[in-house]
């Protein structure tokens, strides 16, 4: 009888160490990831260490709107770039400047959204770039969202949109017409 005390205590104890183990090595999504639409996410300020958690969970494009060198404790695009290959994730770089969204990047955007694997995750230092350009994009895609949706993604995600209606409402009256079937 001593000897199966010792194996079921040793057993608890095996199990207990495996446990600990698995609790403090496992790879968690960082708590910043929110969902803006059924495969799509927004992000502040990613590190190259994030990105294999994001692996896991299921990410399969990241996109960058922040500008190299907005400050020093930042990570290039290429380290993020370099880790998101690493994982086997597509990367693509669109740097925005704070409170201009040009053009070329909405419709940049609207291409990756329209062609890139998902889901998708979208950063920038707070996120705010990365929703308020995915709202620009949105409103550009033949069959993308009314405006009152799009300002409540945004607004879901903590941000606001409002200041864009009068763009977001001509990118809309401008969507190519998609043929019914």
């Amino acid at each position: 009888m001593p000897k199966l005390k010792l194996f079921i205590l040793s057993l608890i104890l095996t199990t207990i160490a495996g446990l600990s183990f698995f609790y403090f090595t496992r790879l968690p999504i960082p708590a910043s990831l929110t969902q803006i639409t059924a495969d799509i996410y927004i992000s502040p300020q990613l590190q190259a260490t994030d990105i294999p958690r994001l692996r896991n969970r299921g990410i399969q494009t990241i996109v960058d709107f922040r500008p190299d060198g907005e400050s020093a404790d930042q990570p290039s695009h290429l380290q993020i770039q370099s880790a998101s290959q690493t994982e086997g994730i597509e990367f693509h770089y669109l740097p925005i400047p704070h409170e201009s969204i040009p053009d070329s990047a909405v419709d940049a955007l609207a291409n990756i959204l329209s062609t890139s694997p998902k889901p998708l995750l979208l950063y920038c230092r707070t996120g705010r770039r990365a929703a308020r350009t995915f709202s620009l994009a949105q409103a550009s895609l033949p069959t993308g969202p009314d405006l009152q949706t799009i300002l409540s993604q945004t607004a879901h995600v903590g941000f606001s949109a409002t200041d864009l209606q009068a763009n977001i409402i001509t990118r809309i009256a401008c969507r190519p017409l998609v043929p019914k079937s």
